[in-house]
């Protein structure tokens, strides 16, 4: 017979095994949902896939489901065009005359100005009661907060909202802006709106210029997480007494980012609008840039070693750089030493010396 010891022995190992069978299911679950949330594709599955092109809010600009910022110092401009833009996606016209947008209904979130200013601002650019915008203005939003998000993605389904701009990043979170890992956690919350199909556009602030030339998309203040969570950097400058508005795009994550290209200030009719001047050719220009560049080293320089200075010094990206060496090649202005295997070593021409010679 079995004592009451042995019986109590026997249970204890019968629910010792069964927590045991229940872990490890517990663990095999959670391991079948790990992987079919993950579900790695494989390079035939990719490549096959029918992924459509880049969708654009406004052409070229704004990708639609992703996030852009706008930044720029303090007092130039932000606001205004950031209302200027959202006057044109809201009718789908083009915006400064230039960029095709597509029609949206748009939700502000402004942490910057009352609601006072943006009266004022959209009446002087032509804002009317049939746009299809709403507004929020110093209400304390937080993108941190789980029930906030919630509650902003529920109203902009509810009322057919695609678009939220917000005015400014560092107003709606309460993180450290200089950290990486906390500004991380931010742009996670922003990602939140546009799994709903929901475009951001947001402002932020440039650091105070220093001496020497400095790339764009390093003014941008806080961490270098910011640049890298969005999709898409527009800076805005104004020059020449804020009569002319630059514009760059330091980085578009979707396409090749467009030439600079400045705004003319206008007040016309006791309304403000923004006129396109143009968009900066930079063929001959960076003609000039590798010519002065092949000046200063006349000893010759790799290609490698001029699509470097190109883009360090000049913020021209490598593939401008190529065009002007291969259109400087067939007019004759430059020429190349060939190197080891298809490394070329450019100088500008001597009309003295024979061309592209094997060293």
């Amino acid at each position: 017979m079995v004592n009451q010891m042995q019986k109590e022995s026997i249970l204890d190992n019968l629910e010792t095994k069964s927590k045991d069978i229940g872990s490890r299911q517990d663990k095999e679950k959670n391991g079948h949902n790990i992987l079919a949330k993950f579900k790695p594709l494989s390079m035939d599955e990719l490549l096959n896939m029918d992924i459509p092109p880049t969708d654009w809010l406004v052409e070229k600009l704004i990708p639609k489901e992703g996030i852009t910022i706008i930044a720029g110092p303090p007092g130039n401009f932000k606001t205004w065009l950031l209302i200027n833009m959202a006057i044109n996606i809201s009718r789908g016209d083009k915006l400064f005359d230039t960029f095709k947008t597509q029609q949206a209904g748009i939700l502000i979130i402004d942490e910057e100005n009352h609601l006072r200013i943006l009266k004022q601002r959209i009446l002087l650019l032509g804002g009317d009661p049939d746009l299809d915008i709403r507004l929020i203005s110093k209400k304390d939003f937080i993108v941190t907060d789980k029930q906030a998000i919630t509650e902003i993605i529920k109203y902009c389904k509810k009322e057919g909202i695609s678009v939220i701009i917000i005015d400014s990043l560092v107003r709606i979170h309460k993180n450290d802006e200089n950290s990486a890992k906390e500004m991380n956690v931010v742009f996670r919350y922003l990602g939140q709106f546009y799994k709903y199909g929901i475009t951001v556009i947001i402002t932020h602030h440039e650091k105070k210029e220093g001496f020497g030339k400095v790339k764009a998309s390093s003014k941008l203040r806080g961490s270098t997480d910011i640049l890298a969570s969005c999709d898409s950097l527009i800076s805005i400058k104004a020059k020449e007494k804020n009569t002319v508005i630059e514009i760059q795009q330091p980085k578009s994550r979707e396409e090749e980012s467009i030439n600079p290209f400045e705004l003319k200030v206008c007040k016309d009719y006791g309304l403000l609008c923004f006129q396109y001047i143009g968009q900066e050719e930079t063929s001959e220009t960076n003609d000039e840039m590798v010519i002065n560049i092949l000046k200063k080293n006349q000893d010759g320089l790799l290609k490698k070693d001029i699509e470097e200075i190109a883009k360090n010094e000049y913020e021209v990206n490598k593939y401008k750089t190529r065009e002007s060496l291969r259109r400087l090649e067939r007019l004759e202005k430059i020429i190349f030493k060939k190197g080891k295997g298809t490394s070329k070593l450019y100088y500008l021409r001597d009309n003295n010396k024979q061309s592209n010679l094997e060293f």
